[in-house]
């Protein structure tokens, strides 16, 4: 897990591949469209934030790297 660069985000990955952002102070799920890892071997390894650039850095067991833009302001 990681958050973002005001503390307000929670990024969390699962074991089956996917990267959920969630708000801190309300727990709501704010990001659902952020492209998964594949499901079988796809268990999230790693995750950081890249402050000045604002972007979700994910590596899996599948063996890939995504760079996904956090560009919403919520």
């Amino acid at each position: 897990m990681a958050l973002d660069k005001d503390h307000r985000k929670l990024i969390i990955g699962s074991s089956r591949g996917e990267i959920k952002v969630f708000d801190v102070l309300s727990g709501v799920w704010i990001r659902p469209y952020l492209e998964s890892h594949a499901e079988e071997n796809g268990e999230i390894s790693f995750i950081a934030y890249a402050n000045e650039d604002q972007n979700i850095i994910t590596a899996a067991w599948d063996k890939t790297i995504r760079i996904h833009r956090d560009d919403r302001n919520d």
